[in-house]
């Protein structure tokens, strides 16, 4: 499950001194759960409001029993979002 503590040390490690502002759940289905996080950065001496879409799996049969599967499901999603415009 995703977590406003474990998306804030995520990013911590990202970016220097991010902070997050919000965590919105986008919806949830057989994929998974989506999440926007809206959070400030650092960027060149000045706070930067950035947005970004997480997804989640959990292992519940639907094919994701194992970890494999559900990186295959991700990789795939990550492939196909960049490829869409204002992703």
């Amino acid at each position: 499950m995703i977590t406003k503590e474990k998306i804030q040390d995520y990013l911590a490690e990202k970016f220097k001194s991010a902070s997050v502002l919000e965590v919105k759940e986008l919806g949830s289905g057989v994929h998974g759960t989506g999440h926007l996080i809206r959070f400030l950065a650092d960027e060149c001496g000045r706070k930067v409001e950035k947005r970004l879409v997480m997804k989640g799996l959990e292992g519940l049969n639907f094919g994701h029993d194992y970890v494999c599967d559900r990186a295959q499901v991700l990789l795939l999603a990550n492939s196909t979002y960049n490829k869409l415009p204002n992703h």
